[in-house]
């Protein structure tokens, strides 16, 4: 290579010699552009990327030469200094120290790349092509191709049909290696940020707007403060438009460069469907942690967490994600049987795990643990602490187990009168809705912003039961007062710690500021019965329709008294057992509603509990005499157990509304001692309330 000469005569010399020269020294230096192909690659452009596999980059030493499409040039301002080539195999960028490159290497020329001497590389994980192996910054980076040597590595084909762009609908489907340096479409997609320049050309900022497909998976799009279109308005959010450009990645960022903004127009593809993957219930994934009991119900025990290495995935809607800041980089999902937090190393989860979002999950190679002796799914085991934790799931990662679905209709919130209503164990990380509550203390900020500090707020149920919520300085709402009078908030139900009697202590955390409301009136008990006493409380009708077994108070455990029925040790062909309620009023209420809990334990045979309401039983004897009609109320079943005898007591809420005037609840046990029916049930916390 000539460095320097000592007079003009050799430098014009020289000069005229290498244009004279140069396309017999190499016939593809410089075809035309309609020639034939010069077809001189020897691998693909699949085979280049193949020899990098990570850290810094490497020296190419072997006669390498790749041929591609031009899909990406520097026309528009956006790609500097780079040109993209395409083959059937994949893509890469090169870096050429020249600008202009479009007039050489325009979108749609077809040209080969001389690897041998080249450096191949990353920069935030996108592997790309240059010239040198950059030492001037803090790690070893991929220089560009000097302009004075371009023509002779980089050699220029015919010009053929521009690539036609791979047509992607579901972000997810973008693989994060083999796709890297593509053109894509994206169809259907919308900006989250409408209407606003897609750079920042005033203060010379490059920025990254982002765009979310129709399952919520989200990109960057990527501008140069340079790009000719830099100041021009992305499309109005919410609107549904198609965008062509190159696909990389930033560390774990995925990226989509566009070339021109004449390639973002409006979409009229409709959203795909779910993807409907085979799951196993949020209950079925919580019963493989260890539990243990107490009087206070089933919660989960002090153990290490674990990791989950069945291969089967869980679905449900998310309930609550990071919006309005007091949630931290979690969000929590719920299916019919339960509720889990999943902890994610990311911010702005809002925008891709929307509330009302379905999503699924796959929990091989997840951790399962609890914090606090709440639940929650995670991606590692955290030993940095004193004890072992469960870890957030890497944002690189996210998209390795957690793959969104459509949106369907937010999950409604139960509604929850008396905090008794909630089960320590089967209620954790459920959306409720409290109403009406009280806060203890009125006029009070949520959280404490000023020394950056949480706190727990005492709220009050009609019972004068109290129960903590407990709110984020990072909330948006945290400098909010408290207000007076009777509230009604909706958020999400968790434990945290342990009480006095060892039992978790439940917390509450509001999702929205909006969701603070003014409540109901509290409730008129019209009916209580917690079975405190030794024996069924005379006042109930405990009736055997056949066989020799009816209901009956066990010895209290730990304190608590229910009532019980089976058939166990009976040599009985049928075993039926009715207790019915007394008479309770039901007049002048418009709201009536029954709870209670029901507990299955020590399974054998088909045995079966009804629940059922009179208008008409006379209060006594027996609830088949003539005329009596019983009608059977819906109720949710009781959780089986996972391990020991018994599951969970399990939580029923039933309407009563259409009901009036006095009536009676009955349960009716039906099993068969001789004929091996003999499980358990267990009632107890029998309540009616009105409004």
């Amino acid at each position: 290579m000539i460095t320097k000469f000592s007079r003009l005569l050799i430098v014009l010399a020289a000069f005229a010699t290498l244009t004279i020269t140069s396309c017999k020294k190499d016939k593809f230096d410089e075809p035309p552009h309609n020639t034939t192909d010069p077809n001189i690659a020897n691998a693909t452009i699949a085979d280049l990327r193949a020899l990098f596999t990570s850290g810094n980059p490497i020296t190419i030493n072997d006669d390498i030469i790749v041929g591609g499409v031009v899909t990406a040039d520097d026309k528009s301002g956006n790609f500097y200094k780079t040109i993209v080539i395409q083959d059937e195999t994949g893509a890469i960028p090169v870096l050429i120290n020249k600008s202009g490159l479009n007039a050489d290497y325009p979108i749609g020329r077809k040209i080969y790349v001389k690897c041998q001497g080249l450096v191949l590389g990353q920069y935030g994980k996108n592997v790309q092509l240059g010239g040198f192996i950059d030492y001037t910054g803090a790690q070893p980076s991929v220089g560009n191709i000097a302009s004075a040597i371009t023509d002779k590595i980089v050699i220029k084909g015919p010009t053929v049909t521009a690539l036609e762009p791979k047509h992607i609908a579901r972000l997810s489907d973008l693989n994060f290696t083999t796709d890297q340096s593509l053109l894509i479409q994206l169809d259907p997609v919308e900006f989250l940020d409408g209407n606003v320049p897609y750079a920042d050309i005033v203060n010379g900022n490059s920025l990254s707007r982002t765009i979310k497909d129709c399952f919520g998976d989200l990109i960057d799009v990527r501008t140069s403060n340079f790009a000719s279109f830099a100041s021009s308005l992305t499309p109005a959010t919410g609107a549904k438009v198609s965008i062509i450009g190159v696909y990389s990645v930033f560390n774990g960022t995925r990226q989509l460069t566009i070339r021109e903004t004449t390639e973002v127009v409006s979409s009229l593809t409709p959203c795909g469907p779910d993807p409907g993957l085979p799951t196993i219930t949020i209950a079925a994934l919580r019963a493989k942690f260890p539990l243990s009991t107490n009087g206070n119900g089933v919660y989960p025990a002090g153990a290490n967490p674990i990791i989950i290495t069945d291969d089967v995935n869980i679905t449900g809607i998310v309930t609550a994600n990071d919006r309005s800041g007091n949630f931290y980089k979690q969000i929590v999902i719920q299916d019919a049987t339960g509720a889990i937090p999943i902890l994610i190393n990311d911010k702005d989860l809002y925008k891709q795990f929307e509330i009302g979002r379905r999503i699924y999950v796959r929990v091989r190679g997840t951790v399962l643990g609890q914090y606090g002796k709440n639940l929650q799914l995670g991606n590692y085991i955290d030993s940095s602490g004193s004890t072992l934790a469960v870890g957030s799931i890497y944002a690189d990662y996210v998209h390795n187990f957690i793959y969104n679905g459509a949106m369907e209709a937010p999950i409604v919130p139960r509604k929850i009168s008396s905090f008794s209503d909630l089960n320590l164990n089967t209620d954790q990380s459920t959306l409720v809705q409290l109403d009406p509550v009280t806060f203890a203390a009125v006029g009070q900020p949520y959280a404490d912003v000023l020394n950056g500090t949480s706190l727990t707020r005492i709220i009050n149920d009609c019972n004068s039961v109290p129960f903590e919520v407990r709110t984020s300085n990072f909330a948006n709402f945290a400098t909010q007062n408290t207000p007076s009078g009777s509230v009604s908030l909706i958020g999400i139900y968790s434990v945290f710690g342990t009480s006095a009697t060892f039992a978790p202590k439940p917390q509450f955390a509001i999702r929205e500021f909006s969701e603070i409301t003014t409540g109901s009136n509290c409730p008129t008990v019209l009916f209580n019965e917690n079975f405190s006493g030794a024996s069924v409380p005379a006042s109930w009708q405990n009736y055997k329709e056949a066989g020799s077994k009816n209901w009956y108070v066990p010895g209290p455990y730990l304190g608590n008294y229910l009532v019980k029925c089976s058939a166990y040790g009976s040599t009985d062909a049928s075993n039926i057992a009715w207790l019915i309620t007394p008479a309770i009023n039901l007049t002048g209420y418009t709201a009536k509603t029954l709870t209670f809990n029901l507990t299955i334990g020590q399974i054998a045979g088909t045995t079966s509990i009804d629940v059922l309401i009179s208008t008409n039983y006379s209060g006594t004897g027996d609830p088949n005499a003539a005329g009596v009609t019983w009608t059977a109320l819906p109720f949710t079943a009781p959780a089986l157990p996972t391990s020991g005898n018994f599951g969970p007591a399990t939580n029923s809420t039933v309407n009563l509304n259409t009901y009036t005037g006095t009536v009676y609840v009955a349960y009716k046990y039906t099993g068969s001692g001789s004929g091996g029916g003999t499980t358990t049930y267990e009632v107890d916390d029998v309540k009616v309330v009105g409004q």
